[in-house]
């Protein structure tokens, strides 16, 4: 897939994208060609909040159907917009300041990250 690029790779700080990464080295990826590995906080998973509150889930999915899904900002939490506008600032910084910096050095860049936030910079 990549070659014999040298790989530099962004992962999110959460343990489970991290996983993905050995998973990926423990299934054949090239790990000797991953160079660098760096964690961005800008690509972590939504933050859903505290649903510890006795019927507080069920008030989150009443408001949410009016609010709509994506706008809506649970307690304590972020809504599908909050992490574009997050994504969004990640991915512009990737493209007009970290790359630019790592083009000589590096051939390929490999994102580990969530589902939402896969899916957010896919929309980009």
């Amino acid at each position: 897939v990549v070659g014999e690029d040298r790989i530099f790779a962004i992962v999110s700080p959460f343990e489970r994208t991290q996983q993905t990464l050995l998973g990926l080295y423990q299934g054949g990826f090239p790990q000797g060609q991953v160079c660098v590995a760096h964690a961005f906080s800008q690509i972590r998973e939504q933050e859903f909040g505290n649903f510890q509150s006795v019927g507080l889930q069920e008030a989150a999915r009443a408001e949410q159907e009016i609010v709509g899904r994506f706008y809506y900002r649970r307690p304590n939490a972020e809504s599908s917009a909050d992490v574009q506008d997050r994504v969004t600032a990640f991915w512009d910084s990737l493209i007009n300041e970290v790359l630019p910096r790592q083009i000589d050095e590096y051939g390929t860049c490999l994102v580990v990250t969530h589902g939402l936030t896969m899916r957010l910079l896919l929309m980009r």
